[in-house]
């Protein structure tokens, strides 16, 4: 289990929070702060003071997957707990989601440009590293969930009604466009 909280106080950006991300297995295993985790970015060790760990997200084998923060650049990692060790996978990727079956990693990704701040979903096939983009209208700022192994699911908020949103799904595929899942909901999980 992984909780994340954010604090103040290790933050060495001014006017700024940081997180905390801390991972305990089912069997009562603390395996600490995964920011004290050795984290590699293109084969390179990442040192810098104002790295923050977020988004995790498990494989069955124990493995897992988390967003990492630096220097204002953000990467999807793959994380491994014996070598305690976090390594790049793409950079601009917030807030991974692993499929049922392993093979993917979903999450959003922000849209290059100026103005303000929009992620769209992207999809990752861990074996071949293909990216597909899933483009969104709206922006999304939800960790997306996994119905089953080719669908989706996110929240968005309601532009006509401040405060009430609505979960959508969207097939994995390319030119897929959002359907209306659950009204009035937001964040969804799946239980499996």
């Amino acid at each position: 289990m992984a909780t994340t909280a954010f604090v103040t106080g290790h933050s060495y950006a001014t006017n700024s929070f940081s997180t905390e991300t801390t991972v305990t297995s089912p069997d009562g295993r603390d395996f600490g702060n995964l920011e004290n985790f050795t984290m590699m970015v293109d084969g390179r060790e990442l040192t810098a003071i104002d790295r923050n760990v977020w988004g995790v997200t498990f494989a069955r084998d124990g493995d897992f997957y988390a967003t990492v923060a630096s220097g204002g650049k953000t990467w999807l990692m793959s994380g491994d707990f014996t070598d305690k060790r976090l390594d790049s996978i793409t950079e601009n990727a917030e807030c991974p989601s692993i499929s049922p079956d392993g093979r993917r990693v979903a999450y959003k990704k922000r849209k290059a440009g100026a103005g303000a701040v929009h992620w769209d979903i992207a999809v990752l096939d861990l074996s071949s590293k293909k990216e597909t983009l899933l483009p969104l209208e709206k922006g999304l700022d939800d960790q997306v969930e996994w119905l089953d192994d080719e669908t989706l699911l996110f929240g968005l908020p309601r532009e006509d009604a401040v405060g009430d949103s609505d979960v959508y799904s969207i097939d994995i595929h390319t030119d897929s466009q959002p359907q209306l899942f659950i009204e009035h909901a937001w964040s969804p999980s799946v239980e499996r």
